[in-house]
C-alpha cells in the first residue's frame, strides 16, 4: 500500500500517443514504503529511480504522501546527481 497509481487515457496528441496509458495520478506514502526497490525494478519506463537523496522531513502525516508533481520536482532539483548516481551504478551490474 505504499504507492497509489491511477491511469488514465491520453486525449492530447501532442504530448504522448492519442490512447496511450499513463499515470495520472500518482503517489507515495514514505510511511509504507521500506525502500526495497521493486518499483523501480518493475518500472517499465525507468521513470522510478531510487537516490541517496533522503529529504523526507515532514511536520504531518499527511505530508509523507509525496505526489507526482512533488516527486517530479525533486528529480528537476538533483537531476544531474541522480544522472552521476545512476552512471556509477550501471558499472556494476
Amino acid at each position: 500500500d505504499a504507492i497509489f497509481v491511477e491511469a488514465s487515457e491520453n486525449t492530447d496528441e501532442n504530448r504522448y500517443s492519442p490512447g496511450e496509458r499513463y499515470a495520472s495520478t500518482y503517489e507515495i506514502n514514505m510511511l509504507r514504503c521500506i525502500f526495497c526497490g521493486f518499483c523501480e525494478e518493475s518500472c517499465p519506463v525507468d521513470s522510478i529511480v531510487e537516490t541517496r537523496i533522503l529529504e523526507y522531513h515532514c511536520e504531518k502525516r499527511e505530508d509523507f504522501i509525496y505526489t507526482k508533481e512533488m516527486l517530479l520536482a525533486v528529480g528537476d532539483r538533483y537531476e544531474e546527481q541522480i544522472a552521476k548516481d545512476r552512471q556509477i551504478d550501471a558499472r556494476y551490474r
